[in-house]
């Protein structure tokens, strides 16, 4: 779970954030002042700090002076303040602060510029991780494996990386589409640049243009500033925007544009603006069908898929987890300072009897995990906690269970598939540690349809379903 530090004088303010994103699954911690805030910080775990400048005792910019160590080591500072200005904004940004937001401000804008900072340096985790403990970058088997799908995914890569071909990447939730458009990147003309990352499933469709595409100060209600959108940040460089299946149909038109003419407009200007970005997308839908669904546009799905990767899912690779677990080990205890040998043969060959519904991101978490349980060597009981021994077992996959339910197999296969579907949710749940945004990536849906499910099967935001 989340942990957010809330720094308000204004109990009222503190209150509405606080329930704001309490409502979203976050740990929610509280301070009316700048000596009260610090406290908590230097004593407490947290992802993110949203710091009001205006503080007695001690105020937010000797406040955000302090803080230089915690952001290089990850933490997320976004400023809020009534007293905005552009000058106080460039400085906070110098000072480390991830956003600047003018007082009175949009729930949204403050909700989705948290999931933002978290979820950036969250990959910035993953990539040092990667660059650590995953041998030299530009050695797609030490990242990748050497099994033959993976042989076959390093092939691809190869093929287009220094191209400007635009690249469709399609795979399961956690199957390494943000690692791939990395290494595409590492491998390219424009690898001197930082990749700039967009996620489309996390963007509110009021702030979709304004996002990608930037706006002039003016050019509507809170537009207190010009912003440059990712295009403009991309030039250049390479621009990655997962999850484009989610992408509003309403905004599918104009990227069309910008993808055919290399041309933005930004929201309020009255000129274009030629942009030099190499396009990566990134989908788990299966994007043909969302054009015969009238999900997506026919004329946008072959622009962008220039060249496409099809990701293989862990449970066809599973030659490379011996390899993945490994490097996962080593990177795991060297964070826990722990000295563990390795995995027994009986745990491995459980782990690679499971069919990984998450991928390599859940295969990190299990051996993560099971550290935490093991002394020398990760034995099968370490990994009981995420049941997967037991998966046989599971009501979830109770065949004859089913038949016995219902009047058809068709009837059977529909329970099944419920049951399965409500299984996953709250697994979901369980991994995120009660994030429902983090929830609804692991499940590989935005958080609006995982609302949906959640509803539609009685689950509660705390993961406890009914009976």
């Amino acid at each position: 779970m989340n942990k957010i530090l809330i720094v308000d004088d204004n109990i009222d303010t503190r209150e509405n954030i606080a329930e704001l994103f309490s409502e979203q699954g976050y740990s929610i911690y509280t301070a009316s002042d700048g000596n009260e805030a610090l406290n908590i910080i230097n004593n407490k775990y947290l992802n993110c700090v949203i710091l009001d400048l205006k503080l007695p005792v001690i105020d937010g910019w000797e406040v955000l002076s302090k803080l230089k160590k915690k952001i290089e080591d990850g933490l997320v500072v976004i400023v809020i303040t009534a007293f905005g200005a552009i000058e106080s904004a460039v400085k906070a940004i110098k000072m480390g602060a991830f956003y600047f937001i003018e007082k009175p401000f949009n729930n949204q804008v403050l909700l989705l510029n948290v999931e933002r900072g978290i979820s950036s340096q969250s990959v910035k985790n993953e990539l040092k991780d990667l660059k650590l403990f995953l041998g030299d970058p530009s050695d797609g088997e030490s990242i990748f494996g050497s099994s033959d799908a993976a042989k076959k995914l390093i092939n691809q890569i190869n093929t287009v990386a220094q191209t400007d071909f635009s690249v469709l990447l399609q795979g399961e939730t956690g199957s390494g589409k943000e690692v791939v458009a990395t290494f595409i990147h590492n491998q390219s003309n424009r690898a001197s640049s930082q990749m700039v990352t967009v996620n489309c499933g996390a963007i509110p469709e009021a702030l979709f243009e304004s996002e990608l595409f930037g706006h002039e100060k003016g050019s509507f209600t809170g537009a207190y500033e010009k912003k440059e959108g990712s295009f403009q940040k991309s030039n250049k460089s390479t621009l990655f925007l997962d999850e484009i299946g989610n992408m509003p149909m309403s905004q599918q038109r104009r990227m069309l544009r910008v993808v055919e003419s290399k041309r933005i407009s930004p929201i309020g200007s009255k000129q274009d603006i030629a942009i030099d970005s190499r396009l990566i997308f990134a989908t788990l839908k299966n994007l043909s069908d969302e054009v015969t669904n009238g999900n997506f546009r026919e004329d946008l799905f072959y622009r962008i898929s220039e060249y496409t990767i099809h990701i293989p899912p862990l449970r066809d690779r599973l030659d490379d987890i011996p390899g993945l677990v490994n490097k996962f080990i080593q990177e795991t205890s060297k964070e826990l300072g722990k000295n563990i040998e390795g995995i027994s043969d009986e745990a491995l060959e459980l782990l690679i009897e499971f069919d990984w519904p998450g991928n390599i991101r859940q295969l990190r978490n299990v051996i993560r995990n099971s550290m935490l349980h093991a002394t020398k060597k990760i034995l099968p009981q370490h990994l009981s906690i995420f049941d997967i021994r037991n998966k046989k077992n599971n009501p979830c996959f109770d065949i004859d269970r089913a038949i016995k339910q219902s009047e058809t197999y068709k009837e059977a296969l529909m329970y099944l598939k419920q049951n399965i579907e409500k299984e996953l949710l709250l697994r979901s749940i369980k991994a995120s540690r009660n994030n429902i945004s983090s929830a609804a990536d692991i499940f590989g849906i935005d958080r609006t349809s995982f609302y949906k499910k959640m509803k539609m099967y009685a689950i509660d935001k705390n993961g406890n379903p009914a009976e």
